[in-house]
């Protein structure tokens, strides 16, 4: 075993047998919302926890939302007045049920902050083209450093325009708790940021569905999504129905899987039907085990194979990728991250299609100096000029 397989492996015990507790690190979003709403730089934020619910206009403290473990449903069944008094402001009839098992799907409130959102966003688009940006997983929104998701999508939005002087875009951030290293110590930053890979992937199936419950209200016929990471798994359970985990569970009684396959069947969770063109910057996703089930939609109600291909994905890949590849070590373990990092697996997704109106990518391995990028950060992705100017070129040709 060789010096770097050593590291991961200590790494790997590391994180399991002494991490911060999990309810330290997902990721909160109350203060975020209030310091982003100031702004008024005509962004439209949405935020979601980790089970997919909307956070409303309400302070939520950090003390709470810890000791809710993150999730807005259990703050309301610890805190029924207060959410009754937010569901009354907005013209709701309360929920009476029990809110810590109540899921997203029932929520009255939920699904009026959705349309909401929806409505915003239908209201702008007739005069501006929409583009979605989705982060990945351990992002936090109010840090300075590479992990912020507020600068990222700052910096993509720049990009953006740079290339496209004068075109009208309405930019809809996501914000997802994919969990974060932030909420322990700077000493457990790295096995913590392993710890949280798994229940990550978790997170990104609860919020892609509820994203998908907005997509599909959206009127502009032609949206495009960015994503950076593990923003890619949220994408695609907004688009299509992907067996992401072992089949086997979504058929067990019980198991929260079930219920997401349950969702697949219900018309609540019907596929959008607009032209999408995604493009995702270091997908931290595997290539074939998700695309194979492209054609998989919800069609009233129905999980069926359509013979729809309404969807275009360009892909970001980087045979350096650090994190994708998991040091050289794993990359295909643990939740495969593939598609972004290893030219075999991209290949066999692409001949999956053999159309490249569906399935394309941009070469970022290397940078100007012809030196690896050698880096899994948004940022760097960003500044890697050559490669990013023919990527977002590729993804807006028909802006």
């Amino acid at each position: 075993m060789n010096n770097i397989k050593i590291v991961i492996t200590l790494l790997l015990f590391h994180g399991f047998s002494s991490c911060s507790p999990l309810k330290k690190l997902y990721v909160p979003f109350s203060e975020a919302k209030q310091v982003h709403s100031g702004f008024k730089d005509n962004i439209i934020r949405i935020y979601f926890d980790r089970m997919g619910f909307v956070y409303p206009d309400t302070q939520i403290s950090y003390e709470d939302f810890k000791n809710n473990y993150g999730m807005l449903n259990l703050y309301y069944a610890n805190n029924y007045p207060i959410y009754q008094e937010i569901s009354r402001k907005n013209g709701i009839v309360p929920l009476t049920a029990k809110m810590d098992t109540t899921g997203p799907n029932e929520d009255p409130l939920q699904e009026y902050l959705l349309s909401s959102y929806a409505n915003q966003i239908n209201k702008l688009s007739k005069e501006k083209q929409v583009v979605f940006i989705i982060h990945g997983f351990n992002e936090y929104p109010l840090n300075k450093r590479d992990s912020s998701s507020f600068e990222e999508m700052r910096e993509t939005r720049e990009a953006i325009d740079r290339l496209f002087t004068g075109k009208k875009i309405q930019y809809v951030e996501v914000y997802w708790d994919g969990l974060s290293h932030e909420g322990g110590p700077k000493l457990l930053r790295y096995p913590n940021s392993i710890y949280i890979w798994g229940h990550s992937q978790v997170s990104a199936t609860h919020v892609g569905l509820e994203l998908r419950r907005l997509l599909q209200q959206l009127i502009s016929e032609r949206i495009y999504v960015i994503t950076h990471s593990h923003g890619a798994g949220v994408i695609t359970t907004s688009l299509f129905n992907v067996i992401k985990f072992k089949p086997r569970y979504y058929e067990r009684k019980g198991h929260w899987l079930n219920e997401v396959n349950n969702k697949f069947n219900s018309i609540t969770y019907n596929t959008p039907n607009q032209r999408f063109i995604v493009g995702m910057l270091a997908p931290a996703i595997p290539g074939v085990n998700v695309f194979m089930e492209y054609y998989h939609r919800t069609v009233n109600g129905k999980n069926e194979i359509a013979n729809t291909a309404n969807y275009r994905f360009l892909i970001g890949f980087n045979e350096n990728d650090p994190v994708n590849l998991k040091f050289k070590v794993a990359a295909s373990k643990i939740g495969s991250t593939t598609l972004g990092s290893k030219r075999t697996e991209l290949l066999r997704t692409e001949n999956l299609f053999k159309n490249r109106d569906i399935f394309g990518h941009v070469d970022f391995s290397k940078k100007a100096d012809g030196s690896p990028q050698n880096d899994h950060s948004w940022f760097q992705y960003l500044r890697n000029s050559l490669p990013i100017d023919n990527f977002l070129k590729d993804m807006f040709s028909d802006l």
